[in-house]
């Protein structure tokens, strides 16, 4: 869940090269904010979001089954996952964001339902398990993993037949975004995610390369036993997960808009022009 990794500050373009300072970079990124990365929750966009993204997996699972998350970050989604009953193996390869899940967890009394460990996702193979019911990532943290057709595929491994792959990414043209920075006169801005080059963006001080995919870009990197059930968009018509001061000075707009986007995210044309959208298959 890494959703502010690539909000915060300008891009540049950088080419794609596989090594170990990229995981350097987001452990020193992410390691910065962890104490303060959920204090945006409490918002109608973020809140309505999550909800949205969570229901993609709970309609689809029952109490009892076990989920594999994928970048927790501080553990929001897997705790909650917990509470409704499932048993979650939970990793992100950021220390401090484990132990913080950790504690949530024991707070909250789900700590024998839910196992939190640093992995990166690369690593992901690294789980012996193969009756997964789900497999599930959240927000921004698959746009920083560097080789998603060999992490996508180690994790339908992981999966029992029938079992679902629920995972949210970052868009790349991101309408609201864009028209925002356009009327304000930063062109420059406005294209940022565009392109199909890695963006360099600068997080607690660390440099970390960030990949936008668009819908159609994103479901090639899934293995053919995966097969798409839906795709669908967040924050199309209301503000991206980050404006919390539109949503906090409009709060009545702000609803008006996510319920708007309820109604909208899964035509095609629209669900590719949301800041996240979310893409939900199945093994066959």
């Amino acid at each position: 869940m890494r959703y502010f990794a690539a909000r915060r500050n300008d891009t540049a373009e950088s080419p794609i090269r596989p090594d170990v300072n990229q995981q350097q970079a987001i452990v020193g990124a992410y390691s910065a904010l962890a104490a303060s990365y959920d204090e945006f929750d409490w918002t109608p966009v973020v809140t309505r979001a999550r909800d949205y993204v969570r229901s993609c997996l709970m309609r689809r699972v029952g109490p009892g089954q076990r989920v594999l998350e994928l970048n927790c970050g501080g553990g929001a989604d897997a705790i909650a996952f917990a509470r409704a009953g499932l048993h979650v193996a939970a990793f992100d390869a950021v220390p401090q964001m484990i132990e913080i899940a950790r504690r949530r967890a024991v707070a909250s009394g789900v700590a024998d339902r839910v196992q939190f460990d640093v992995m990166r996702n690369e690593d992901v193979g690294r789980h012996d398990r193969r009756d997964y019911a789900a497999v599930f990532s959240n927000f921004g943290g698959l746009n920083t993993t560097e080789d998603l057709s060999d992490v996508f595929a180690t994790a339908a491994r992981l999966l029992a037949p029938g079992g679902w792959f629920v995972v949210c990414t970052l868009n790349r043209h991101a309408a609201w975004e864009s028209f925002s920075y356009l009327v304000r006169g930063q062109a420059r801005a406005a294209l940022r995610r565009w392109g199909i080059q890695p963006k360099t963006v600068v997080l607690g001080g660390c440099e970390v390369r960030v990949r936008y995919y668009t819908p159609r870009e994103f479901v090639h990197f899934l293995p053919e036993c995966l097969k798409i059930r839906e795709i669908a968009g967040l924050s199309i018509c209301s503000p991206p997960l980050g404006s919390i001061r539109f949503a906090s000075r409009f709060s009545g707009l702000t609803n008006v808009l996510c319920g708007i986007d309820d109604v909208i995210r899964r035509v095609p044309i629209l669900r590719g022009l949301g800041d996240h959208f979310v893409v939900v298959a199945q093994r066959t």
